[in-house]
């Protein structure tokens, strides 16, 4: 086996693990298949955090596979950065960032992709192209609850409000009039369904300004994304550079809500389904070609767009919803997706490909001589 060339390093939220407790990173068995299959491609691949870099000495401590354990202690500063790294707060995030900095005047590395803005700032840089902008839910701010009150107006289905920087399904809300009164659903921050109805149409809003008191909240038309069983379900399309440096689409997979609750999300209770089989016995063979076509063109644009906007960027993970009548509509993206979709339905080619790729990407970054140029550290 030949010595690898280049170092890549696996950035990780320096509170999520500590050496005491080691036994399982945070995406542990994808962090893992990148450490073993970053030898084919000329990777020595290890995982850290800023929180263990020493800008005195210059140390960086990380954790390396041995066999199927992971060892602590000192590692190479990297030469490119996959960043995977989910912040629990402004504070943690702004730590990180001086501790990478000082890595990079002491050794400049490349970051494999760049992060994009909040759901908002991604909403009106998607608007601004043609191609999307029909597939794009109105967004707003939410800025009180008489704005509220006037979107339930109009709204007969209701609205739906999700926080801005959140993630995996926490904290999204749907208001609605029923018969009996303002009715709302929604999951909370540890991702439970939950429900309640209100007799009065003002009488909630006190407690919900209070709810959602000091965070940045999405303001969105509820939408009827659903199946003929009411179960809720998105479909989540990865995108991701190949070895060549171009998009390429590396699967498409459905997320499956329980009957009548808000979300779909895996890590709310869904489950998964291959894409094709599920759309052709909800809309037939014809209908979902055309669904899958329109799927990796506006996936395709996404990707463009948003690197054109954000800089650099390695793989989105796009989750798309489909109405009965056969309306698409792109709902969110992430740059910094999951996996685990593709592994719960034994897709082992999708899942190896979506593991790969962001290797290959990288062995071009070096091959192109990227570690030469100056760098500038934006995130």
């Amino acid at each position: 086996m030949t010595q690898p060339q280049w170092k890549l390093g696996i950035h990780i939220a320096g509170a999520a693990v500590s050496p005491q407790n080691k036994q399982r990173l945070p995406e542990d068995s994808f962090c893992r298949e990148l450490c073993l299959l970053g030898h084919e491609y000329g990777f020595h691949v290890f995982v850290f955090s800023p929180l263990h870099y020493d800008s005195d000495t210059g140390v960086l401590q990380g954790y390396q596979l041995h066999g199927d354990q992971w060892n602590f202690g000192p590692c190479p500063l990297p030469d490119i950065v996959y960043d995977r790294c989910y912040y629990q707060s402004r504070t943690e995030r702004m730590r990180d960032k001086t501790a990478m900095q000082a890595m990079m005047l002491r050794h400049p590395w490349v970051r494999l992709g760049s992060q994009i803005p909040g759901k908002l700032e991604v909403y009106r840089l998607l608007l601004g192209e043609p191609r999307l902008a029909e597939l794009l839910p109105r967004t707003v701010s939410y800025r009180s609850s008489s704005q509220l009150l006037r979107w339930l107006e109009r709204e007969p289905d209701g609205i739906i409000l999700k926080p801005d920087a959140g993630m995996q399904g926490r904290g999204i809300l749907r208001i609605w009039q029923g018969p009996g009164g303002l009715q709302i659903q929604g999951r909370n921050a540890a991702n439970r369904p939950y429900a309640y109805s209100f007799g009065q149409k003002k009488q909630p809003l006190s407690s919900f300004s209070r709810l959602i008191a000091g965070r940045s909240y999405l303001l969105q038309p509820y939408l009827r994304l659903t199946d003929d069983q009411q179960r809720p379900f998105d479909i989540r399309v990865l995108i991701q550079k190949n070895g060549a440096g171009r998009w390429s689409v590396t699967g498409t997979a459905i997320r499956i809500g329980e009957p009548h609750v808000l979300t779909a999300n895996l890590h709310g209770g869904g489950r998964a389904a291959p894409a094709e089989p599920f759309l052709q016995a909800l809309l037939g063979a014809e209908a979902t070609s055309g669904i899958m076509e329109k799927l990796h063109q506006a996936s395709c644009s996404a990707a463009r767009r948003l690197e054109q906007h954000c800089g650099r960027l390695l793989e989105l993970g796009l989750d798309f919803g489909l109405e009965e009548s056969g309306r698409l509509w792109l709902l969110e993206a992430n740059s910094k997706p999951g996996r685990s979709l593709f592994t719960l339905l034994g897709e082992s080619a999708i899942a190896r490909l979506s593991h790969v790729r962001p290797l290959q990407y990288a062995r071009l970054l070096c091959n192109r001589s990227a570690l030469y140029m100056p760098q500038v550290e934006a995130n």
